[in-house]
């Protein structure tokens, strides 16, 4: 299937192809764009697939997302100036924090 990659060097390229080779796969792009709303309309124009996450906002009228198998986990991590967060992001941090560390 010709896919609509990210740039080479792009973080999210190079994320795709660590994850593509850990499985023995290998990414090759028909075009590289890092323009997420120009990627989803060369998609709807039929020029090729692209990747997103099965959480992505909006996809184009009349295109389809499928998930991939097997499935990957992402690691992320929340990101805070220690002591100096005004009380709604300090909750907000308190409750991240409790729900991912199953507290």
């Amino acid at each position: 299937m010709p896919l609509i990659l990210p740039s080479a060097g792009n973080p999210t390229r190079v994320a795709l192809d660590q994850i593509f080779t850990t499985h023995g796969a290998h990414l090759s792009a028909v075009i590289e764009n890092d323009d997420y709303d120009s990627t989803l309309e060369l998609v709807r124009c039929g020029v090729g697939a692209c990747l997103t996450t099965l959480t992505a906002p909006r996809v184009p009228g009349g295109t389809r997302v499928k998930a991939i198998y097997p499935p990957h986990e992402t690691k992320i991590g929340l990101v805070y100036q220690h002591g100096k967060l005004d009380p709604a992001a300090a909750a907000f941090l308190r409750l991240t924090l409790a729900e991912f560390n199953g507290h």
